[in-house]
C-alpha cells in the first residue's frame, strides 16, 4: 500500500464513477465548461461534459457519511447513525 499524499483534492462524477483531479486541472476543466465546450479530454477518458459534475473531495467524503447513516448535530460534529448529540449538554466537556 503506498503512503504518497495526492494533490487531488477535486472529482468529476461521472456515470457512477469518479475521477480525481489536481486543483490545476480542476481550473482548466472549469474554464473548458465556462467555455461552452462539448467534450472533455481526461487521463485517456472522453466525456460529454453535460454529464459531469465537478466537485470538491468534502463532497465526497459528506455523501458517504450520509449515506453510512451518519449525521452531523448544530454544533458541527458528526455522529454514527442512532447515536445522540450532547454536544450542547452543560456536562459534556468536549
Amino acid at each position: 500500500m503506498s503512503t504518497k499524499l495526492t494533490d487531488k483534492t477535486w472529482f468529476i462524477y461521472y456515470k457512477g464513477f469518479q475521477i480525481w483531479l489536481s486543483s490545476e486541472q480542476a481550473e482548466a476543466t472549469r474554464a473548458l465548461i465556462k467555455s461552452g465546450s462539448k467534450w472533455l479530454d481526461i487521463e485517456g477518458r472522453l466525456l460529454k461534459l453535460e454529464d459531469c459534475a465537478l466537485m470538491k473531495g468534502e463532497d465526497n467524503d459528506r455523501a458517504e457519511k450520509l449515506r453510512r447513516g451518519s449525521w452531523m448535530c448544530e454544533y458541527g460534529h458528526w455522529h454514527t447513525k442512532n447515536d445522540e448529540c450532547a454536544h450542547g449538554s452543560p456536562f459534556n466537556n468536549k
